[in-house]
């Protein structure tokens, strides 16, 4: 082991200089598994210019269907997709939807000495020899520790609630480049550019445990406390209960209660450790509109089903966790404000993204099926979302609330809804990043976020932040996991929980939130 102190230049020529770093990763969460996979390699050239410095890097993932790869050259993202048959395609991504190697250096560098870990901790594997530091990344807290030798050059783990992370210097150089096929940049898509990496000076000394003044110095002026590197999955905090799913619009199977959810809620169910039972609702959600009586006397069946404490007399539910998606929180709220049913004090509503203002998405299909003039990438990306015209029954009543396609009547079930859903709502989650996580459904809502005609960036692709929360004030929100009233950078599709859970950002876990929620 190296015993040297080491500079802030000499950190920075040591990073700069390395021919290549190779980040092996382990998820300990299911549903933060990238394409399928918990463990995998994501390999880094380092590019200096002077004291300013950036990261490219590729990753791989084959599946059964297509090998995934992500490459970051120059600030920019590119993803291909090259199927079985041979076919590539490519196309950019935002980089913020991938974690920042240069910010995690600097993470790395912030990191300070802590005593040891508390007696709650997940087991770490760290060298003996070696001091414990913590940082935040992504809003995660992670304990560090870390090797160097004339052999294998430094080796640093990072190790977090849901993930570790061994950082590797190498001697074998790459070069990573753009994909030779790949296209522009789109205008609402910018790369991130090189800067100065921001070091202190003697982090790597105490991370590898090496003998010097200035290490005596920092372990002595550190705070004494032990870090707590919680477990990946949450335990149920009040009282587990039967639970009922219901969807969004644009399905069209009407066959009541299923154990599954058709892929919609991903697997969900998984993820529940308050839900005793669990079961999802099949409604037909495209020639029935949210205010429709039929469809509200449907939800209140199927709910008054859940749990035997429900008076089927008085139509209340009880002891039973309601989960509505979209549309869905609509329909129940429409249910409860028409007295079809009411929700006792024992039952939850938990409610993701519910366009309860209505969605100009919809107004946007409507002007196109009417002939209005529109750019032809808008007029695709509704097509893409919401389906070709004419538009469907239920779409036709999801018009914005106010707006030239609503009616009086309209406007005033639109509130309602907000009035039921302000008394009875337990907790909520509303998207304010169209981007969201990486997915099948990331480009669509790209497109959704960006051309169509919504009355704030603040959207999830389809509903806009300020129609989600209603009458609920904007403070209420807050945008990390442990928030019960989650702001989430998060797409429409993301929030019905089958893409899963970013890796490090802490306003992209839509299920860690309900998993840890109630």
């Amino acid at each position: 082991m190296f015993h040297t102190r080491y500079t802030h230049q000499r950190v920075l020529r040591e990073l700069q200089s390395s021919p290549s770093l190779r980040l092996v990763f382990h998820v300990n969460r299911p549903s933060m598994q990238v394409h399928g996979h918990s463990d995998f390699e994501v390999l880094v050239q380092p590019v200096a210019s002077g004291d300013a410095v950036h990261f490219n890097g590729v990753v791989s993932f084959t599946d059964e269907a297509a090998t995934h790869t992500y490459a970051m050259v120059d600030g920019a993202v590119y993803y291909t997709l090259k199927s079985a048959d041979g076919k590539s395609t490519v196309t950019t991504v935002d980089p913020s939807s991938l974690p920042s190697v240069k910010g995690a250096i600097e993470a790395i560098a912030a990191a300070k000495p802590i005593d040891g870990l508390d007696a709650a901790s997940q087991a770490i594997a760290c060298p003996a020899e070696s001091k414990l530091l913590q940082t935040t990344y992504g809003g995660e807290d992670f304990v560090l520790c870390g090797t160097k030798s004339e052999a294998s050059g430094l080796n640093l783990h990072a190790f977090g609630s849901d993930l570790s992370v061994d950082i590797v210097t190498s001697t074998e150089p790459v070069v990573i480049e753009k994909p030779p096929n790949a296209e522009s940049l789109p205008s609402e898509i910018a790369p991130t550019s090189a800067s100065t990496l921001t070091v202190s000076t003697n982090f790597y000394d105490v991370l590898v445990g090496a003998a010097s003044d200035s290490v005596s110095r920092v372990l002595s002026s550190a705070d004494s406390h032990r870090a707590l590197v919680s477990e990946a999955s949450c335990s149920c905090k009040s009282t587990p209960r039967p639970c009922i799913f219901f969807h969004g619009m644009d399905f069209e199977d009407d066959s009541g209660l299923h154990d599954e959810s058709a892929k919609y809620f991903g697997d969900i169910q998984k993820h529940a450790p308050c839900c005793t039972t669990t079961k999802f609702a099949y409604v037909n959600t495209v020639d029935y509109g949210w205010n429709n009586a039929t469809l509200a006397k449907k939800v209140c069946n199927y709910a008054l089903e859940m749990s035997s404490n429900s008076d089927s007399k008085s139509r209340t539910i009880e002891d039973t966790i309601i989960v509505s998606h979209s549309m869905g929180n609509l329909m129940l709220g429409h249910a409860i404000a028409t007295s079809e049913c009411q929700l006792g004090a024992s039952s939850s509503w938990v409610a993701l993204s519910g366009p309860l203002k209505g969605s100009m998405g919809s107004d946007f299909q409507l002007d196109v099926c009417g002939g209005g003039n529109a750019a032809e990438d808008a007029i695709k990306a509704v097509g893409s979302l919401f389906g070709q015209c004419p538009s469907s029954l239920a779409r036709q009543v999801l018009t914005y609330q106010g707006g030239k396609h609503s009616s009086e009547t309209l406007n005033q079930q639109y509130t309602a809804v907000q009035k039921a859903h302000e008394e009875h709502v337990t907790a909520s989650m509303c998207g304010s990043s169209f981007s969201g996580l990486l997915s099948g459904d990331y480009l669509n809502f790209l497109a959704g976020g960006s051309l169509l005609p919504h009355k704030s960036l603040e959207n999830d692709g389809v509903v806009e932040f300020q129609s989600c929360i209603g009458n609920l004030p904007a403070t209420k929100f807050g945008g990390d996991y442990t928030s019960q009233y989650y702001k989430a950078k998060l797409n429409h599709a993301d929030m019905s929980f089958h893409n899963g859970d970013a890796l490090f950002d802490n306003a992209k876990k839509p299920v860690k939130w309900f998993e840890c929620l109630l």
